[in-house]
């Protein structure tokens, strides 16, 4: 069976689908339940998308993250955010400190996430390979300082996700056949 090599692509509509996956939404439930202050702040849904564009798009820095979605209407739309009402770099810094405390939440979503791509592809973790070579490489031969350390590793848990979540979603529309 011929399967696709090339990179999968990234664009709104791969964002707001796996935004709108059930385990998608169990985290974003997870996440809300962990507000404990009067001050709503930005949707997690919203921040939760933002984390999986810098992943989805490989891109180094909050700020640049920003700045694609305030100029990127379509992924505004599939985050669900007003131009008016974007959310700043600092919020994002803020929320991803919040994934690194709940890192189990995250964890929780990584398991459920391979459960349902164990349910569709009853085969996979047969075969296993492994290729880091898509991963930026922070570290650079710096020291790597504890900070940094958990930085590194909430992206890369923020990468997995969202590479298994894609192929979950692709698997779940091919199982579905087509309305006539």
């Amino acid at each position: 069976m011929a399967v696709p090599t090339a990179p999968p692509t990234r664009d709104a509509i791969q964002v707001a689908r796996l935004l709108s996956t059930p385990e998608m939404r169990t985290l974003i439930v997870r996440l809300e339940e962990t507000r404990w202050t009067g001050r709503p702040g930005y949707p997690i849904r919203t921040m939760l998308g933002m984390a999986l564009v810098k992943s989805l798009y490989v891109l180094p820095t909050w700020t640049r993250v920003v700045s694609l979605v305030a100029e990127h209407a379509a992924l505004r739309k599939a985050l669900g955010v007003n131009a008016d009402a974007m959310s700043s770099q600092w919020a994002c810094y803020r929320f991803a400190t919040k994934l690194r405390e709940f890192r189990g939440a995250l964890a929780e979503c990584i398991d459920s996430v391979l459960a349902g791509l164990r349910d569709e592809n009853p085969n996979m973790g047969q075969t296993v390979a492994i290729d880091g070579s898509d991963l930026p490489a922070y570290a650079n031969g710096l020291p790597l300082r504890v900070h940094r350390i958990e930085r590194v590793r909430l992206y890369v848990d923020l990468t997995v996700l969202a590479r298994l979540a894609t192929a979950l979603a692709e698997a779940r529309a091919a199982a579905v056949p087509l309305a006539a």
